[in-house]
């Protein structure tokens, strides 16, 4: 299967706390991102999504290599959505954050 990079722009900020949750846990941030489209993009109702606007601002341009499924499924929920595939993946990217984080304080880590 042909794997295809997307380029992203993602806020500063979330790219630094992935980079920290992807140590943590032992994955590569594009593992992580590619996980959380599948988690909260997939299989999810998009009950609190709010597109992101980007702008030229603190945003950081990062490449994840997709295979034609993730893409298409990406490209298809950006559609029902009236969004983009970007805004898409920052939500999920929070929202793996968030789950992550609190997992982790709970574990103590």
């Amino acid at each position: 299967m042909v794997r295809k990079q997307t380029t992203i722009r993602m806020p500063v900020e979330l790219n630094q706390k992935l980079d920290s949750l992807s140590d943590k846990l032992g994955f590569t941030r594009s593992d992580l991102i590619k996980s959380s489209v599948l988690t909260y993009l997939v299989s999810k109702e998009l009950t609190d999504f709010e597109p992101v606007t980007v702008g030229s601002g603190d945003f950081v341009r990062t490449g994840i290599y997709f295979n034609d499924n993730l893409k298409e499924l990406l490209e298809k929920q950006a559609e029902a959505n009236h969004t983009s595939i970007n805004s898409l993946i920052i939500y999920s990217a929070e929202k793996t954050y968030e789950y992550y984080s609190k997992l982790l304080e709970e574990l103590g880590f």
